[in-house]
């Protein structure tokens, strides 16, 4: 019978500890304005003047279209009369009632003429201020927009404001890494001409996208100079949490002569550590 022969070989053995690791996210995507509001007018008619152009800074309330006021001029006077003379008419009857020469149901009346002549005056003055287009919000002004002699409906639009701060960058993460992303978490952009901004996590979409299984999530830029400007192609690098890991220099695990085997065949947990053997070894 054959004696089964063990030869002795030489195993050298190294404990490693782990070491912290930070991983980051890249995403790729654009930049995009936070908002895009249009300006519509309230009422219809030509545009007398139009006081914003391309590439101008509004602020709320700024005046932007003036509207033709057209017959609106004539209806807030004929209004105004109105009011004026009913207003007279029940101060007088008042003084006449107090010495007895007129009725408390005569004074009724002439106060209810005089809260429909109020009520008239107040919608002609509320139409005529419509004749004045203001900003709704701050931003920068874009097309489309409306040229002076334009004719407008109610609902037209005056102008087209972009609010471009904050500025956002829209990006798509895989399902894959988004339970790894948090709003609040920081950011770094880079844009087109390697110019780097910082930014944060601002929205992360609560369901994907159903072709592409992946989440649209938004940073938020300060763009307080304006340098920053819509549709950009950036990419976006999130740091994560960092992890324990283990780091294995390369040449461990390269090939032996025959082309087959491997130097390091064995990598297990023992006594919490992490332990290397060449191949076939058991220290068990």
């Amino acid at each position: 019978e054959e004696k089964r022969v063990t030869e002795a070989f030489r195993v050298r053995v190294t404990e490693l500890q782990p070491t912290e690791r930070v991983a980051n996210l890249t995403i790729r995507g654009r930049t995009q304005a936070d908002a895009r509001v249009s300006v519509r007018a309230e009422t219809g008619g030509n545009v007398e003047q139009r006081l914003g152009k391309r590439g101008d800074k509004v602020a709320a309330g700024d005046l932007l279209c003036v509207i033709d006021q057209g017959i609106r001029n004539t209806t807030m006077q004929q209004a105004q009369a109105r009011f004026d003379q009913a207003k007279a008419d029940y101060e007088a009857t008042e003084s006449l009632v107090e010495r007895g020469f007129a009725t408390r149901s005569r004074l009724r009346e002439l106060r209810s003429a005089l809260n429909a002549a109020e009520a008239a005056l107040a919608s002609a003055n509320q139409e005529m201020s419509r004749t004045e287009v203001r900003a709704t919000a701050a931003g920068q002004v874009q097309d489309p927009m409306a040229e002076v002699g334009d004719n407008l409906a109610p609902g037209g639009v005056c102008v087209t404001l972009l609010d471009t701060d904050p500025m956002l960058f829209a990006g798509q993460v895989p399902e894959a890494s988004i339970l790894a992303v948090k709003e609040g978490m920081k950011a770094t952009v880079e844009l087109v001409g390697s110019a780097q901004v910082d930014g944060t996590v601002r929205y992360i979409a609560p369901a994907a996208d159903a072709s592409t299984r992946t989440f649209g999530i938004e940073v938020a830029i300060d763009n307080a100079e304006g340098i920053i400007r819509d549709g950009l192609t950036a990419e976006a690098v999130i740091p994560l949490a960092p992890t324990q890991a283990y780091k294995l220099e390369s040449a461990w695990l390269t090939r032996a002569d025959d082309g087959e085997s491997s130097s390091i065949r064995l990598l297990f947990w023992r006594r919490k550590k992490l332990v290397a053997g060449p191949p076939g070894w058991n220290p068990d």
